[in-house]
């Protein structure tokens, strides 16, 4: 039975190996109580619907708070745009965060950004 389990792993790793982020991530648009942060990859085939994922806190060390925001994929297209607001920010505060993206199956793509961070605005 190992083996089996053992062919799975590789596969699923095989399959998202080659997708990777082309643009970003980066902050859109910045108040004093939102944000929407924005980012590409190539096209993650899957399911149509797809979950862009901010995880993001006050600390780089601390990103448990998650912005989600479902995205449409367009199979004739090479890239696919993900866009998430998050709500609820204070102002003139430094947020870190990191970005992911997953099919409507919860399935991720095997994408994740470094940490990144951004100020909002009095």
């Amino acid at each position: 039975m190992r083996p089996a389990i053992l062919a799975i792993v590789i596969t699923i790793q095989a399959q998202s190996a080659g997708l990777h982020i082309i643009e970003g991530p980066a902050v859109e648009r910045a108040t004093g109580a939102s944000a929407i942060i924005r980012w590409v990859t190539e096209n993650p085939g899957g399911t149509d619907l797809h979950y862009a994922v901010v995880h993001y806190g006050t600390g780089p060390g601390h990103l448990g708070q998650t912005a989600r925001s479902p995205n449409r994929r367009n199979k004739s297209h090479a890239s696919m745009v993900f866009r998430v607001r998050m709500d609820g920010l204070k102002p003139a505060t430094t947020y870190y965060y990191w970005v992911e993206s997953e099919q409507a199956t919860g399935t991720p793509d095997g994408v994740r950004s470094p940490v990144s961070q951004f100020s909002t605005p009095d």
